[in-house]
């Protein structure tokens, strides 16, 4: 990060501004309040595609970045564990734990897609409530953590090399007027990761 901030310097911020300044706009771009249930009949085949969004309004910060893809990880792994091998109720199932930058109300949301037969939905809709619940209730193991915190540190590494992470990550900091130098302080992030934490 020291070494692309004097070329960032160098070439982005010398570029004249003009005299239009741009002030973000609020369009109302926020997810619905409360829960809601949508059902979309398409006779096409027997399987049943199920997506459960989670929404919270939260500030962004690189260390909870770190903490939610953790929780993606440790959610990803539930599902296969128990929705997958144990009951055997879904075909294919994917977690995405994202924030969204989108001001003045910067969100996060965790999104769960599953594909199952239509028999199997509410089972699969009550089981990861009851995955849900057990998470909040019952602690992780230190060896868990420990798992967790070498897929984390992979998976950061591989990422910080990647122009488009870069691109992203420069765009949301600088909107949300957050210190840069917390990009590259990952790996204490990850070592901070507890079972009280998490």
């Amino acid at each position: 990060l020291h070494d692309i901030l004097p070329l960032i310097e160098k070439y982005l911020a010398g570029l004249p501004a003009g005299e239009i300044h741009e002030k973000p706009k609020d369009l109302g771009l926020k997810p619905l309040p409360g829960k809601y249930n949508f059902s979309i009949n398409e006779n096409l085949e027997e399987k049943s595609n199920i997506i459960v969004k989670l929404n919270h309004y939260d500030t962004i910060t690189e260390r909870k970045v770190i903490a939610f893809s953790a929780l993606e990880n440790i959610l990803d792994m539930k599902l296969k564990e128990e929705l997958r091998q144990k009951q055997g109720l879904i075909y294919s199932w994917y977690v995405a734990c994202r924030f969204y930058s989108v001001q003045p109300s910067p969100y996060s949301q965790i999104t769960f897609y599953f594909t199952c037969a239509p028999e199997n939905v509410d089972r699969v809709v009550g089981g990861l409530k009851a995955i849900l619940k057990n998470l909040r209730e019952t602690r992780l193991s230190k060896e868990k953590i420990k798992a967790i915190q070498k897929i984390e540190l992979n998976q950061s590494r591989r990422t910080r090399h990647d122009n488009n992470w870069w691109s992203h990550a420069l765009r949301d900091f600088v909107m949300l007027d957050q210190d840069l130098n917390t990009l590259m302080e990952y790996e204490d992030y990850i070592q901070e990761l507890t079972p009280v934490t998490l």
